[in-house]
C-alpha cells in the first residue's frame, strides 16, 4: 500500500466506518485557537490515509485496528515509493494518538492501539534534551540551600512548570491562587493559560510572595499584586527589553550550577522540556503538553517530546506524578 498524504477519502474496497470524533476535536481546536487551522487538515488528511490503508488491509471496523496495523502504516511508503523519514513516522503517530485518544473518549474503542508504539528518534537540527527527574530533584535541592534567597527557587519553579522566559518575567505575584493551587500564565498577545501546581510548589512561591511584600514595606512601595513580579526584582517594565530573557536565564543557569547539572545539551530551556515530557508521560497526549505549555503547533509540542526519555523514565513519573 503506497501512501500519499493528500489522500482523506475512505475508499469503497471496505466498509470500515470512520468516526468524527477525531476530526470534529481537531475543527474545535482549531477554532479555538489551541491548534493551527493547518495543523488540524494536516492531522484529517494522514488520518484519512490511515483509513484508507486500513481498509485495503481488511480492517472492517475501528475496533479491528490491530497495534501490528498501526505499526506498518508508521512505516508504510510514501507516494513517491520512498520511504519515510523518522520525523514523518512520529508525525503520523501523533495523529494515530491523538485519533485514538478521542475515539477512547467517544467509547468507539477500548484501548489505544498505538500506546507501545515508538519510533526512533534520528539526528535533526533540534534534540530536546529534558532534565530527569533525579536532576530536578537536585536543581530543586540546590535552590532551596541559600534560606534568605527566594527569587532564584521561584525562577526554577515557574521553569519546571513549563514557563518560557517571557513568561516567567511577565508572572506577578497576582497570578497564584494558592487556594485552588493554580497559575494564571501570561502568554504573548494578551493569552492566558492555568497550570495547576503541587503543593511543594505553591508553599516555595507563595515564599517569595512574602518576600516581595516586605521588600515592598522596606522600600515604602503600595503593594500592588498586579503588578509585582514573581522571578524579577522589580517591575517588568522598569526592565530595558533586551535584558529580560538574560535575567531569567542567568538565574536558571546559576541553579543548574548550584545543583551540578552540567550533563551536556542541558541548558535553561531543559527546564520547560522536563515540563513537556512529564505531561506526556502522564497523560500519553500530545494536546495535553501543547495546552500546558501554550503551544498552538502540536507539532512543536510533539517535537519536545523525547521518545528516549519516556522508554527511561516514564514509568517512574506514572508512579510518583508529584
Amino acid at each position: 500500500m503506497v501512501l500519499d498524504s493528500s489522500t482523506t477519502a475512505a475508499g469503497p474496497s471496505s466498509p470500515l466506518t470512520p468516526h468524527e470524533a477525531p476530526r470534529t476535536a481537531w475543527d474545535s481546536r482549531a477554532k479555538t485557537g489551541t491548534m493551527t487551522p493547518g495543523s488540524a487538515s494536516r492531522y484529517g488528511r494522514i488520518w484519512g490515509s490511515f483509513l484508507t490503508f486500513s481498509q485495503a488491509l481488511e480492517a472492517d471496523h475501528l475496533t479491528a485496528i490491530s497495534t501490528d496495523l498501526c505499526e506498518a502504516f508508521l512505516q508504510a511508503p510514501l507516494a513517491n515509493r520512498g520511504e519515510p523519514r523518522a520525523a514523518t513516522s512520529r508525525f503520523r503517530l501523533t495523529v494515530l494518538r491523538a485519533a485514538f485518544s478521542e475515539l477512547v473518549i467517544a467509547g468507539v474503542v477500548d484501548a489505544d492501539p498505538t500506546r507501545s508504539l515508538s519510533v526512533e528518534s534520528q539526528q535533526t537540527d533540534f534534540q530536546p534534551v529534558a532534565l530527569t527527574p533525579f536532576e530536578v530533584l537536585r536543581l530543586r535541592s540546590a535552590a532551596r540551600m541559600r534560606p534568605g534567597d527566594t527569587l532564584r527557587p521561584a525562577t526554577v519553579e515557574l521553569a519546571l512548570a513549563g514557563l518560557t522566559h517571557g513568561e516567567i518575567a511577565r508572572t506577578v505575584v497576582g497570578d497564584l491562587h494558592s487556594t485552588s493551587r493554580c497559575l494564571e500564565i501570561r502568554g504573548p498577545g494578551g493569552n492566558r493559560r492555568t497550570a495547576s501546581l503541587d503543593e511543594a510548589a505553591v508553599q516555595l512561591l507563595l515564599q517569595r510572595v512574602a518576600a516581595q511584600r516586605r521588600a515592598g514595606r522596606r522600600g515604602s512601595q503600595p503593594w500592588e499584586p498586579s503588578v509585582v513580579p514573581v522571578a524579577l526584582t522589580r517591575p517588568l517594565a522598569s526592565y530595558p527589553l533586551e535584558s529580560v530573557a538574560p535575567t531569567i536565564s542567568t538565574n536558571i543557569t546559576r541553579g543548574l550550577t548550584a545543583a551540578g547539572v552540567h550533563r551536556p545539551g542541558v541548558r535553561p530551556r531543559s527546564l520547560r522540556e522536563y515540563a513537556a515530557n512529564r505531561v506526556y508521560a502522564i497523560t500519553g497526549r500530545v494536546e495535553d503538553v501543547a495546552s500546558r505549555l501554550g503551544l498552538v503547533s502540536l507539532d512543536s509540542a510533539r517535537q519536545l517530546v523525547d521518545d528516549h526519555w519516556q522508554q527511561r523514565f516514564g514509568d517512574e513519573v506514572r508512579r510518583d506524578p508529584g
